[in-house]
C-alpha cells in the first residue's frame, strides 16, 4: 500500500494532514493532532466538504450521514489556501490502494500543495507563495535527506520561476496546477477515468443496491413501478415527489414517484415505514425535476436526552416519517422527540429554493427561521437540510406545514413568480403527545 505524505503550504512552515476519518458527528471539524478542540477554520472545511458547497462529496462521495474528522500537525487558522491539499488527502482516503502517511518514517513520498479548489474543482491562486517556499526550506532539506520523491503543487501560473528554483535546489518535482482532479490522477491516486460526470454515475451506482435492498425488505417497489418510473415522460404534470428511508440511518434513496393524474398510479405502500409520492402542481419541464423532500424525527440515541442533543454532543438518531400521497406527514410521538430535519435534495442543476414553515399549533425551540441556502435569494443545488429543535419541557405538540417553493429566479417574499415558473411543494405534519 503506497503511503504518501500530504502537506499544506503556509507562511509558518508545512503542516502536514495526519488523517481523515468519518464519525457519527453533525460536521467536520479540523483538528490539531488527536485532540479534541477543533480549530477555527472548522466551518469552512465542512463547507468544504459538504453539498452543495463543496466538491469532496460531488467526486468522493456519496458519504452516510456524519462527518469527516481531519487531523494535522499544526494549526492552520485562516484562508483557504489549504483546500488542494486537503481535496489530495480525501483522493487518498478514499483510494482503496492508498492510505495517509502519519509520520515521515511511513511514507513513500511527500506532496506539498497550496491553492483553491471550487465545485467544479478547478484549481485557484493564492498569495504568499514565496514566503511559503522560504518557510518549507529546513523540511525540504529533511525530505531530501530520506530519499523521498517530492511534488510541491501550486496553481498553474503562480510564482513558476520561483518554484521551478526551488524545486531543482531539493531535487523536487514542480507542479502548476489548474484541475484538482487531473492533479490526482497525475500523482497516481486515482484512476484516469473519473470526472464530475462519471463521479456522479459512481455515485448513483452505489446507491443502488441500497435502493434495491430495501425495495425487497419492506415489499414496496416492484420492477414494473421501477420500469414506469423511468418511462414517464418529463412533461409538466409528471412531476413529483417522495421518500425512502435506510432504517435508522437518515439516508433515503427516491425511487417511489407518483405518475401523473392520466395514467394508472403506482401501488402504495402497505405499512407506514416508507414514504410515497407526493404530487406538486403543475409546472413547466423548464424547471427540471422536482426535489426528493423528506422529514426525519431526531430523537435522542440510548443513554442520553434531548438537552445533550440539543446544548452537548449527543448526535441524534434519525428516524424517517413516512409521507402520504398528498403530502400528508403520518404522525410523530412526541415522547423522546427532540427535533425534526427537512432534507430536500435538488440534484446538480443549481436553483433558487425557498422554505417556509407554518406553525398552525403548538411551538418550537427558537425561531422559524431557515438556513441562509433555503431563503430563496440565492441558486443552491445538491442536498440542503433544515433541523428544528422541539422544546424540552411544556411540549404540548406541533403541527405544521412545510412550504417549499423552486424555481429559476431569486424567491424572495417580494417577489413570488407565476406557478409557471416555479414549483410549489406543501407538506403537513403533527406531532401528538
Amino acid at each position: 500500500m503506497k503511503r504518501p505524505a500530504v502537506f499544506i503550504a503556509t507562511t509558518s512552515g508545512p503542516v502536514q494532514i495526519e488523517r481523515i476519518i468519518r464519525e457519527r458527528a453533525p460536521l467536520s471539524l479540523m483538528m490539531l493532532g488527536r485532540g479534541s478542540k477543533s480549530l477555527p477554520v472548522s466551518p469552512d472545511y465542512d463547507d468544504f466538504v459538504r453539498p452543495p458547497s463543496g466538491p469532496i462529496e460531488r467526486f468522493f462521495g456519496p458519504f452516510d450521514d456524519g462527518g469527516f474528522r481531519l487531523e494535522l500537525s499544526a494549526p492552520v487558522d485562516a484562508g483557504e489556501s489549504w483546500q488542494l491539499a486537503v481535496f489530495v488527502s480525501h483522493a487518498v482516503q478514499a483510494a482503496d490502494q492508498l492510505a495517509l502517511a502519519r509520520d515521515l518514517d511511513e511514507a513513500d513520498s511527500v506532496i506539498w500543495l497550496t491553492g483553491t479548489v471550487d465545485y467544479d474543482g478547478r484549481v485557484g491562486r493564492v498569495g504568499h507563495i514565496e514566503d511559503k517556499l522560504h518557510s518549507a526550506t529546513t523540511a525540504l532539506g529533511d525530505w531530501q535527506r530520506r530519499g523521498l520523491p517530492v511534488v510541491l503543487a501550486v496553481p498553474a501560473g503562480d510564482d513558476d520561476a520561483g518554484l521551478a528554483a526551488t524545486a531543482a535546489q531539493h531535487g523536487a518535482r514542480a507542479v502548476g496546477v489548474s484541475d484538482a482532479l487531473r492533479l490526482c490522477r497525475d500523482l497516481g491516486l486515482m484512476p484516469a477515468e473519473p470526472t464530475a460526470d462519471t463521479a456522479g454515475r459512481r455515485r448513483r451506482a452505489r446507491r443502488l443496491p441500497d435502493a434495491v435492498v430495501l425495495a425487497a425488505m419492506a415489499g414496496l417497489v416492484s420492477l414494473a413501478v421501477a420500469a414506469a418510473w423511468l418511462l414517464l415522460p418529463r412533461e409538466p404534470g409528471d412531476l413529483a415527489v417522495a421518500s425512502v428511508e435506510r432504517e435508522k440511518t437518515g439516508d433515503a434513496a427516491p425511487i417511489l414517484l407518483q405518475p401523473p393524474a392520466t395514467q394508472t398510479p403506482a401501488a402504495a405502500p402497505s405499512t407506514a415505514t416508507a414514504g410515497t409520492a407526493m404530487a406538486p402542481a403543475p409546472v413547466t419541464a423548464s424547471i427540471g425535476r422536482p426535489p426528493v423532500v423528506r422529514i426525519f424525527e431526531r430523537r435522542a440515541p440510548a443513554g442520553s436526552d434531548c438537552l445533550n442533543v440539543h446544548f452537548g454532543d449527543a448526535v441524534p438518531e434519525l428516524i424517517p416519517v413516512a409521507l402520504g400521497p398528498g403530502g400528508e406527514a403520518a404522525p410523530s410521538r412526541s415522547a423522546g422527540l427532540c427535533g425534526l430535519r427537512f432534507v430536500i435534495e435538488l440534484g446538480d442543476a443549481a436553483r433558487y429554493l425557498r422554505a417556509r414553515l407554518q406553525i398552525e399549533q403548538g411551538r418550537i425551540a427558537g425561531p422559524a427561521t431557515p438556513p441562509e441556502a433555503l431563503s430563496g435569494a440565492t441558486a443552491v443545488r445538491g442536498r440542503q437540510r433544515w433541523d428544528i429543535d422541539l422544546p424540552v419541557r411544556r411540549f404540548d405538540g406541533l403541527r405544521y406545514r412545510l412550504q417549499l417553493s423552486i424555481g429559476e429566479a431569486p424567491l424572495t417574499a417580494a417577489r413570488r413568480p407565476a406557478p409557471a415558473d416555479n414549483i410549489e411543494l406543501s407538506l403537513s405534519h403533527a406531532v401528538t403527545g
